[in-house]
């Protein structure tokens, strides 16, 4: 149980941080999250089909 205790604290850290941090700097908080989200999200889906698409392209000899 000492644990979950732990990652609670830690997690009720770092949310505040967070809060104090995008109520400081709003457009930086804006651009995190409505452009650094969704570019993330897009380099991590082309990251992860360019690892199953390459070896498999070498395996059917289309390379």
């Amino acid at each position: 149980m000492k644990t979950f205790e732990t990652t609670d604290r830690s997690k009720s850290r770092v949310d505040t941080y967070i809060s104090n941090f995008m109520k400081r700097h709003p457009f930086a908080a804006f651009l995190m999250v409505f452009v650094g989200g969704p570019l993330i999200t897009l380099l991590a889906v082309a990251a992860a089909v360019y690892l199953i698409a390459l070896p498999l392209g070498f395996i059917m000899g289309w390379f």
